[in-house]
C-alpha cells in the first residue's frame, strides 16, 4: 500500500481524495540495483539510462542543459529558510475531474480546467492556479521511483499535481510556454496502510493498459506493439545551478526526519 507524505502543516481533502500533509516521515532505504542518479557541477547524468530520448526532453520547452531544470536532489542543509512564505491553501473538487488516460509515458488524470473549481493559491503564488492535471512517477521496486530526491534519498513513487496561472494566461498550452505559468505540487509516495481514496484510481488502471493499465502493470507501448512495462518513468536529475530551495520551516532545528 501506499502513503502520502509531503512538507507542509496542514490538511487538505475532497470527496474522493485525502491526504495528510505531514511534517515527518521516514526515509526508505537505498537500493544496490537503483540506476545511478549522481549529479556534478555540470549538467547531471544518470547511468545505465540515458536521457536523450527521454519523452519529457522534447520539445520546444522541455530540453535538458537549462539552468531552471527539475528534478533535483533537495539537500535539507541547505535549504533557506523563508518566513515570508505564506500557508498554501489548496481545494480540489472531485466534480472537476474528467478522465484517466495512458500517455504512454505514465497515466495521467485529466481535470476541467475552465473554472477556478480546482486550484492552488497562497504559498509562493501570487495569483489563484488551476488544477489542470495529476500523474505518477514510479520505479520498477519498492525503493526508487521518484523524481525528486532528499539528501540522495528516494520514494518508491512520486505524485504531481500540475496547475496554471489563469489570471495571467488564456490556456494551459500558453502557460506552459510563458514565465512562472505552472505551478506543480510534488509529494512522495511511500509504502503504508492502505489508502482508500487512492485504491479507487488504481481499481481503473487496468482499463488503460496500453497507450491508448496498477502502476507496473501498465505499459509504454500501444496495442500491436512489443510490450515493454511501464516502470522507472523518472527523468534525470538535473543540477541545482544557482537556484536556492525555499523552506516554510526549520526542518533540522525542529527535528525533521527525512
Amino acid at each position: 500500500m501506499l502513503r502520502t507524505p509531503v512538507l507542509g502543516r496542514s490538511l487538505w481533502k475532497s470527496s474522493d481524495f485525502s491526504v495528510s500533509v505531514k511534517r515527518m516521515w521516514g526515509t526508505p532505504r537505498s537500493h544496490p540495483l537503483r540506476p545511478e542518479r549522481r549529479c556534478s557541477q555540470g549538467p547531471c547524468v544518470q547511468r545505465n539510462q540515458t536521457d536523450t530520448g527521454h519523452p519529457l526532453w522534447k520539445g520546444p520547452v522541455s530540453v535538458p542543459g537549462g539552468t531552471r531544470q527539475s528534478p533535483i536532489n533537495i539537500r535539507c542543509r541547505d535549504s533557506v529558510y523563508d518566513p515570508r512564505l505564506k500557508p498554501l491553501m489548496v481545494s480540489y473538487a472531485a466534480e472537476s475531474c474528467l478522465y484517466v488516460w495512458n500517455t504512454g509515458y505514465f497515466f495521467q488524470v485529466e481535470f476541467d480546467d475552465s473554472t477556478e473549481g480546482s486550484g492552488i493559491s497562497g504559498g509562493p503564488l501570487e495569483n489563484h492556479y488551476r488544477l489542470k492535471q495529476f500523474h505518477f512517477h514510479w520505479g520498477a521496486v519498492d525503493t526508487w521511483g521518484s523524481e525528486h530526491t532528499v539528501d540522495d534519498r528516494a520514494y518508491p513513487a512520486e505524485l504531481h499535481l500540475v496547475h496554471w496561472d489563469a489570471a495571467k494566461y488564456r490556456s494551459y498550452k500558453e502557460a506552459v510556454l510563458g514565465e512562472s505559468g505552472l505551478a506543480v505540487i510534488g509529494v512522495f509516495l511511500q509504502l503504508g496502510a492502505h489508502h482508500e481514496p487512492l485504491q479507487k484510481l488504481v481499481d481503473v488502471l487496468p482499463e488503460v493498459k496500453h497507450k491508448l493499465a496498477a502502476f507496473r502493470t501498465l505499459l509504454f507501448s500501444a496495442p500491436g506493439e512489443e510490450e515493454k512495462a511501464m516502470v522507472n518513468n523518472y527523468r534525470p536529475l538535473q543540477a541545482l545551478m544557482n537556484r536556492k530551495v525555499r523552506s516554510s520551516f526549520r526542518p533540522m532545528e525542529e527535528g525533521m526526519r527525512f
